[in-house]
Parts: structure tokens; sequence; C-alpha cells
């Protein structure tokens, strides 16, 4: 993969590539039409059957990803890499709605990871119902859980799902 100029850590883009997939069709995705690597696109794609190759998915990720971290709430976490990193991660697959309906985005400020770990556990019991979201959900849990507790904001857990900090 090549490196991007983001805030986001080179492995977390590459894990978030890596367990979205790349879709060159449209598909549904929890009531949304998606594209790529999981980027939004208006259901109109379905009907017209739409096709992007891998590279125009790349460029919708970046996109995304840019529009993320450009929003004010992810800007006052970039002093600490891995909780940004999880932030982006949650935003991309869920949307800020969620993120700020979860309260997630006071607790990140305030750098609560115990409140935050029980906030994704209560976001994975109601995404329950999509194993994919479950399992990302899952992953930032681990991420998180693994940083507060071992203190070790630079290596983490690469060896339980392939990324690290």
């Amino acid at each position: 993969m090549k490196e991007v100029e983001l805030n986001t850590s080179q492995d977390m883009l590459d894990y978030i590539l890596k367990i979205n997939g790349f879709n060159s069709t449209p598909y549904f995705e929890d009531s949304l039409v998606k594209i790529g690597y999981g980027h939004k696109v208006p259901k109109t794609w379905l009907i017209k059957n739409k096709t992007v190759t891998q590279e125009e998915a790349f460029n919708f990720f970046l996109k995304d990803l840019k529009k993320i971290e450009s929003n004010p709430l992810i800007q006052e976490l970039k002093d600490d890499q891995v909780l940004f990193d999880i932030c982006v991660h949650f935003i991309y697959d869920h949307g800020i709605q969620p993120f700020k309906n979860c309260r997630l985005d006071v607790l990140a400020r305030n750098r609560k990871y115990d409140e935050i770990i029980l906030v994704l556990d209560t976001a994975i019991e109601y995404f329950s119902h999509c194993k994919l979201k479950d399992k990302r959900l899952h992953d930032i849990k681990l991420l998180l859980s693994k940083s507060s507790v071992n203190g070790n904001k630079k290596r983490i857990f690469k060896k339980n799902v392939g990324f690290s900090g």
C-alpha cells in the first residue's frame, strides 16, 4: 500500500482497507449502499450497475478519511495516535452521528479509556446482528484495552488482529 499524507497511522489505514475489502460493485450494509472500501454512494448506483476500479475506490477512501480527520472532534485527539486511530476507525465504519450519540467524542477528549471500552461493549451488543461490524468493534475495543492496560501506545496487538498503532 502506498504511503499517504494523513494523520491516521499507516497501520490503521492498511487495517481499515483489509477489514473492509474491495468491492467493485455497489452493496448494501446497514441499509446504506456502499462501494469500494466502504464508501457510501446513492442507491441509484445499484440500479445503474455502476462499478469502480481499485484506484477509484482508494481515492474515495482517502477522501472519506480526510473528511473524518478534518472534523474538529477528531482534530483534538492528534496527540494520542492510538486514540486518534480508534476514533477514525469508528467513524469510518459507523459515521460521526453514532460517535456523538455514544458520547465517544467527550470520552475521547477526556481520555476516559475505561468508559470508552464500556461504550464499545454496548455498541458491540447493539451491532451484534451484523457480524462484520461486530468484529470491527471487538478489534477497536481490543486495541484500546491493550493500550490503556499496558500503557504501550506504539506497538499494540499486531499478533491478535494484524494492527499495531
